[in-house]
């Protein structure tokens, strides 16, 4: 904890660009790109008694946006959760916390891998040819129905979140073809960027299971993911009694900006969303 004990009435998860920008300037980098002054003023704004801040996205993913082995996760982790404490000299860190169960921390998170991770994973790498250039208007709707078989030839919903982020792609969404990159896509960087809203719900389950009003935050320099994520949102998150986590996931129609508003609800409601 950093300071005085006060009540915590907002967590922000950093993810990694997030952490790699307070490291440069925890090393003393001076910053020149008016983007990341901009950003460290908004995180310097954030420096509050009432908030608190957690690297742990960043750790999970990986220094470098690779799967990584226990010794350098802790290693990670030993960096990360230092250059954070450091940075923040109001706002409360769960440095403390990290850094005295750093080996556990470092095993519990290595190959980690969400439910169905293998499933999306093959999901993306059989999508991602039919979305390598923007589709004509006229074919989008037969574009949609082979996502849905790939899909499901791979073991996973029509609703599933990969494929509404490929759905997304698919009708106009540049923020969702900045994520997804089908042309060269990065499957363990789209799956992080998928699950970190996952990891939100589950803070967010927990929080309100043991009735703290905390709202829950996931900080993000990719500018792309920002923007697909002000289109989403968890509904009702709640730990079940065998410890599981379930959520809903809604989206909104501006996820679609090539559809109208009705017809981006006609497509949620083909894969599987109710009406």
């Amino acid at each position: 904890m950093n300071g005085e004990v006060v009540p915590t009435d907002a967590l922000f998860l950093l993810d990694r660009n997030v952490v790699a920008l307070i490291k440069d300037v925890v090393a003393g980098r001076v910053q020149t790109d008016p983007k990341k002054q901009a950003y460290l003023e908004a995180l310097r704004a954030l420096d509050l008694p009432t908030h608190s801040m957690s690297p742990l996205p960043s750790i999970i993913e990986g220094e470098k946006g690779l799967e990584d082995s226990a010794p350098e996760k802790a290693a990670t982790l030993q960096k990360e959760a230092l250059a954070v404490r450091q940075f923040f000299t109001r706002a409360s860190t769960d440095a403390d916390q990290l850094l005295s169960s750093k080996d556990t921390v470092a095993s519990l998170f290595t190959g980690l891998r969400e439910s169905q991770w293998d499933e999306r994973a093959a999901f993306v790498l059989t999508a991602a040819p039919l979305l390598t250039q923007k589709v004509a208007a006229n074919r989008r709707r037969s574009v949609e129905d082979e996502l849905v078989r790939l899909a499901h030839l791979n073991g996973l919903g029509a609703n599933d979140a990969i494929v509404m982020l490929c759905l997304a792609c698919l009708y106009g969404s540049d923020a969702a073809r900045g994520v997804l990159k089908p042309a060269k896509p990065n499957v363990h960087n789209v799956l992080s960027d998928l699950h970190a809203l996952t990891r939100v719900g589950m803070v967010k389950a927990v929080a309100r299971q043991l009735l703290l009003p905390v709202r829950v935050r996931l900080l993000t320099r990719d500018e792309a993911l920002f923007d697909v994520l002000k289109h989403i949102r968890i509904v009702r998150p709640e730990v079940r009694a065998d410890s599981s986590v379930e959520m809903q996931v809604a989206y909104s129609p501006a996820l679609f900006p090539e559809l109208s508003i009705a017809e981006a609800r006609s497509m949620m409601q083909r894969v599987g969303f109710a009406p």
